[in-house]
C-alpha cells in the first residue's frame, strides 16, 4: 500500500516537473550532451526518442545553387530550427562532430540544416558565401515543419564569423531569434595580424600566440584568392602554400597590388601588421570588411551565446571577448571561456575541478540555446 502510494506520488511529481517547460528543456539538454562528445550506441536520448529524418536539399542564392543536409524530428510537428555553419572543414556535412550534433538535436526536437559552402570547403573565406548563408536561413525558415519564430544560427570557428555577418544582414536580422558562436572571430583584420605576427593583444597587453597550421593555411589561401593576376597568384601560392622559397626571386614581377598582399602575408612584426593591412587595395579591404562581424554587428538583433576555448590555436580567444563586449551594448549576450575544448574538439583537462566547472558552464550555455529551440 505504502509502495503503491509512493509510486503514484513519484509519477505525479515527475509528470508535474515535465510539464514545466524550463525543467523539460533542462532534462532534454542534459540528455543530449553525452551524444555531443561521442557516438554512443546507447544513450538516454537514443533510448527515449525516434530516429530523425535526414534528407539532402537544394537552395539557391543569386545565380548559384547550394546543397545542404537537413535533419528533422519524425513527429510531423513544427519545430525550432538552426543553420549550423561548420568552419573550414573539407567535409562539413559528413564531419562526425557535425553529424552527431545534427542527429542529437533532431532527436531532441530541433530542425538542423548544414549547408555546403564550396569555398570554405577549400579553405577560402569569400564574401559571396555570406549570400549563401542568408539564403540558407530563408530557405530553412520557410519550411512547413519549422516554427518561423524560432530560427537562428550556430557557427563554429571561421564559420561563426561569416554566419554572424549573415545574421546581421538587414534582409533577415529581424527574423534571426538567436545566434550561437563557438570559437568564432570578431574582426578579420585583427585575426590576420595575430596569425602573421604570432601575437595577440588583449586590453593593450601583448602575448605570444602560436597559430595552428590549419589556420595559417586558411589565411593564406583566402588572401591569395583575392589576387586577380594568375601569374602573381602562382608566385604567392608557391611561396606561401608550397614552401617554394625560390619563387621569392620573382617578387619584382608582382604588380603593386599583389606586392602589398605579399607584404601582409610575409610580415612577422606586430607593429607593422595594421599598417600593412591599411595599404591593401580598396577592393581587398572591402572584401575583408564584408567578412568581419565588427563591421556589421550593429545590425544584429538576436540573442547571442558565445563560447571560446581559452587555449585556442585556431582563432584567438580575445576575438570572442571583443565580440561579447561590442554586442553587449544592444543584445542579450551570454559568454563563456572554457578549457573543455581544443578549439571545437572536446578534451579532458588535467584538473578535475576545472573540468567539472567547465562542463557545468557548457551545460548552461547549451541550455540557453535550447530554450530558444524547444
Amino acid at each position: 500500500m505504502i509502495i503503491g502510494i509512493f509510486l503514484v506520488l513519484s509519477v505525479a511529481l515527475l509528470a508535474g516537473l515535465w510539464a514545466n517547460r524550463y525543467t523539460r528543456v533542462a532534462v532534454t539538454t542534459a540528455s543530449m550532451m553525452p551524444d555531443l562528445f561521442v557516438d554512443l550506441p546507447v544513450s538516454p536520448l537514443k533510448l527515449t526518442t525516434s530516429e530523425p529524418i535526414k534528407e539532402e536539399v537544394t537552395f539557391h542564392y543569386g545565380q548559384q545553387e547550394a546543397v545542404a543536409d537537413l535533419y528533422r524530428p519524425s513527429d510531423g510537428g513544427r519545430h525550432g530550427a538552426v543553420v549550423v555553419v561548420i568552419g573550414a572543414a573539407p567535409r562539413a556535412r559528413t564531419d562526425p562532430r557535425a553529424v552527431r550534433l545534427a542527429s542529437s538535436a533532431a532527436r531532441a526536437g530541433v530542425v538542423v540544416m548544414i549547408p555546403d559552402l564550396k569555398h570554405l570547403l577549400r579553405d577560402e573565406m569569400v564574401p559571396e558565401e555570406i549570400e549563401a548563408l542568408v539564403a540558407a536561413f530563408r530557405y530553412l525558415r520557410g519550411q512547413e515543419f519549422v516554427d518561423a519564430e524560432r530560427v537562428g544560427y550556430l557557427g563554429f570557428s571561421v564559420g561563426a564569423g561569416m554566419a554572424l555577418v549573415a545574421a546581421s544582414d538587414p534582409r533577415i536580422s529581424e527574423d534571426v531569434a538567436f545566434f550561437g558562436s563557438f570559437g568564432g572571430y570578431y574582426d578579420l583584420f585583427d585575426v590576420i595580424a595575430a596569425i602573421t605576427s604570432e601575437t595577440i593583444t588583449d586590453d593593450g597587453q601583448r602575448e605570444d600566440w602560436n597559430p595552428d597550421e590549419k589556420t595559417v593555411r586558411v589565411l593564406r589561401r583566402s588572401l591569395i584568392h583575392y589576387v586577380d593576376d594568375a601569374g602573381d597568384r602562382d608566385i604567392l601560392i608557391r611561396i606561401f602554400l608550397e614552401d617554394d622559397q625560390s619563387a621569392r626571386q620573382e617578387l619584382d614581377d608582382l604588380s603593386p597590388r599583389s606586392r602589398v598582399m605579399f607584404d601582409v602575408l610575409d610580415n612577422r612584426d606586430p607593429d607593422r601588421a595594421q599598417e600593412l593591412l591599411a595599404r591593401l587595395w580598396p577592393e581587398d579591404v572591402a572584401s575583408l570588411r564584408r567578412l568581419s562581424p565588427s563591421a556589421s554587428i550593429d545590425g544584429l538583433q538576436a540573442e547571442l551565446i558565445i563560447v571560446h576555448d581559452r587555449q585556442d590555436k585556431f582563432i584567438p580567444y580575445v576575438e570572442s571577448r571583443r565580440l561579447a563586449e561590442a554586442a553587449g551594448e544592444q543584445n542579450d549576450v551570454y559568454y563563456a571561456e572554457l578549457d573543455l575544448f581544443r578549439h571545437v574538439d572536446p578534451t579532458v583537462t588535467a584538473n578535475p575541478l576545472t573540468f567539472l566547472a567547465d562542463l557545468i558552464e557548457l551545460f548552461f550555455q547549451a541550455y540557453r540555446l535550447m530554450l530558444q529551440l524547444v
